[in-house]
């Protein structure tokens, strides 16, 4: 209560104080209208190999001057970003069944709410309010969610520096509006964490280099948490930090990027080390006919030997890599990193499908953890309106993974599949643009593997009745103006 009343006296303060204040009041609209059929050759179900119309859109207020800037965004999606069925009985999907379109899936709630004031001359600017967490030059550091927060930041042309502070899932707490459709998890589950941020970035000529440190403070009580050790830690401090360096030239980008978690967590039973990093890295050319590229991920997960596998508590350090803590999950939808995945086993598309387990603690595919990505890409921009992009992923396990055959502990092999993405970009006019998105995996190995363990702890997952290969397709209508 008492961090709700802090923000409100600030919203009142710069409120009075512009009220004298000329300014513009200028809007903007974004709408998605999908039509899309998931697992065409999935025999999970047969609601899934159905089609079903979606959409989702964004309504973005601006009330600005020279020096101030106040943003009101409304939004209406699933809770996950993903498209709201505009009717159907629930759509079947590897994790669950959602629930049933409501009339009030159709009001939009609150996604931003912030005011940004700046000096005259803009290099110093105060951020408070609802908003997303960014950081220029990073690719994986920014989140997906919008929390309650105050930035500082120094902005000289060549050189940025940031200081933030946000307070994790009470964006679940005060929730200005409604989320209906696929958010019941979305709530506020008693969460008393705070998180803080420090960026530093330079650009010169072409090349730029940034650093990012980040401390994640999580004392909620442990009744409220889930995940790993679940009902014993108490208190956990993580650590990220990150460095990045990118390369531009006419013919040619090139971005490393490699983050670090440290840091530890506090348990009944002992104390627990974070240790996960991760590394990226992105080489693209352009030609001006066909620009090609190649992606390469490494990040570390669960690190366990055969002695370790099945026993009854957590008795090993933390390898994965972090966005927040594996033992409290409930923070998911607060602290989420934004980047754009694979259609079908990462979940990146419009509709209803979270991607295909995978190895890993937090029994998420869209995380970036414990998994070695290979991606090859080729962009065609055919015209100025018209473009296609092509996209093949080769996805491996960090560690291997492990399981149960005959009673004996095996190895299970590290192959998890292969994926052949085509994205294609048609702009109409300035309102009206359209995407068709088509994705095909041929599932790996790990997948075949013969088991009759119960998968302990849910570290590696058995998916039953996956096909051996799944095709999604999506068409979507834009309108923006």
């Amino acid at each position: 209560m008492k961090y709700s009343k802090i923000f409100l006296s600030i919203f009142m303060f710069i409120l009075f104080g512009i009220s004298t204040v000329t300014f513009l009041l200028s809007f903007d609209f974004n709408g998605n209208l999908m039509l899309g059929n998931f697992f065409l050759n999935n025999n999970i179900s047969n609601e899934s190999k159905l089609l079903y119309p979606g959409y989702l859109y964004n309504l973005n207020f601006y009330l600005k001057n020279n020096s101030f800037n106040l943003v009101l965004s409304l939004k209406n999606a699933t809770a996950s970003g993903y498209a709201i069925p505009i009717y159907n009985k629930g759509i079947e999907t590897i994790y669950m069944k959602t629930s049933k379109t409501q009339i009030e899936d159709f009001i939009p709630y609150v996604n931003r709410l912030f005011f940004n004031l700046s000096t005259s001359n803009k290099k110093i600017k105060f951020k408070v309010g609802l908003f997303k967490e960014k950081n220029q030059f990073f690719y994986l550091l920014n989140n997906k969610y919008s929390n309650y927060g105050i930035s500082l930041s120094l902005d000289n042309f060549n050189y940025e520096a940031k200081l933030h502070f946000e307070l994790p899932d009470y964006n679940n707490k005060w929730v200005l509006g409604k989320r209906n459709y696929a958010g019941k998890s979305f709530i506020f589950n008693h969460t008393k964490a705070k998180f803080y941020s420090l960026y530093l970035g330079k650009m010169i000529k072409g090349f730029s280099i940034a650093y990012y440190v980040s401390y994640l403070n999580d004392n909620t009580d442990p009744e409220y948490r889930t995940g790993m050790l679940q009902g014993s830690v108490f208190q956990d401090k993580l650590y990220t930090t990150a460095i990045t360096v990118n390369f531009g030239h006419p013919l040619f980008f090139t971005k490393i990027e490699f983050l670090k978690n440290f840091g530890n967590s506090l348990s009944k039973l002992r104390k627990i080390k974070h240790k996960g990093h991760l590394f990226y890295f992105d080489q693209y050319f352009f030609t001006g006919i066909v620009n090609l590229g190649f992606e390469l991920i490494y990040a570390t997960g669960p690190k366990l030997s055969k002695s370790q596998y099945g026993e009854p508590q957590w008795n090993f350090d933390n390898y994965s890599f972090s966005f927040y803590s594996p033992f409290n999950l409930n923070l998911f939808d607060t602290r989420y990193p934004f980047y754009y995945s694979s259609i079908i086993s990462g979940g990146g598309g419009y509709g209803l499908n979270y991607g295909i387990p995978r190895p890993g603690i937090f029994s998420d595919p869209h995380l970036i953890e414990n998994v070695k990505i290979y991606k090859l890409y080729f962009e065609v921009p055919f015209r100025e309106n018209f473009s296609l992009l092509l996209n093949y992923y080769w996805l491996r396990t960090y560690f291997p993974p492990l399981g149960m055959f005959n009673n004996e502990i095996i190895k299970l092999p590290s192959q998890l599949g292969r994926e052949f993405d085509i994205i294609a970009f048609y702009k109409f006019n300035k309102v009206i643009t359209s995407n068709l998105l088509f994705g095909y995996f041929k599932k790996g190995a790990y997948y075949k593997a013969k088991r009759d363990d119960n998968n302990p702890w849910g570290i590696y997952p058995i998916v039953e009745n996956l096909p051996d290969n799944l095709y999604q397709i999506e068409f979507l209508i834009t309108i923006s103006f």
